[in-house]
């Protein structure tokens, strides 16, 4: 599985919950990779489009946060 967004394309992917344990379709919760040119990666965890908890920033060899 690959966290990102694609530069050349601009596609994001990024885990998004279920809405039940019997329901598949897209929750509100949703694990993102927050990429930025110049700067340090981060994950962030978001209820609908509020920042629940962000991880990060990762330099690469760990998250120092």
């Amino acid at each position: 599985m690959k966290l990102g967004k694609n530069f050349i394309t601009g596609r994001e992917t990024f885990l998004a919950s279920w809405k039940s344990e019997d329901d598949p379709s897209p929750g509100e919760y949703t694990l993102r990779f927050l990429m930025v040119k110049g700067k340090y990666q981060q994950f962030y965890i978001r209820r609908s489009s509020a920042i629940e908890t962000r991880i990060g920033p990762y330099n690469g060899i760990s998250f120092s946060g």
